[in-house]
């Protein structure tokens, strides 16, 4: 996601160092594009998104917004995740009749 709203020029607005546009020495396509820019990187997180967590989105105008809804919903740093993330960690198990390290190696990267 975050590679495709990069290529769209539309990251900034994410990480927030999209300068806000100024109304008063702006052309009227310099706003245009600017609006076109912010919609487009609001429409690409929605439409990348699964249709459960589209009802998080419902109201919401500002893609940095979105971002963060959507990292709070799937990066949280509760001590439940924490240990959730440690059980999966141990849990991992190498088969060497069915792969070799560098698989392993990869799913243990993977999560």
């Amino acid at each position: 996601m975050k590679l495709l709203l990069m290529e769209r020029g539309c990251w900034s607005f994410i990480e927030g160092s999209e300068p806000p546009l100024d109304e008063t020495d702006a052309t009227r396509r310099d706003k245009s594009e600017y609006k076109q820019r912010q919609d487009r990187a609001l429409s690409r997180i929605y439409y990348g998104i699964e249709e459960q967590y589209k009802t998080l989105m419902s109201s919401i105008t500002s893609p940095s917004k979105a971002w963060i809804i959507l990292k709070e919903q799937f990066e949280p740093v509760s001590r439940a995740s924490v240990i959730r993330l440690l059980d999966e960690f141990y849990s991992i198990k190498f088969n060497p009749d069915t792969e070799n390290i560098d698989i392993y190696s990869q799913h243990s990267e993977d999560g």
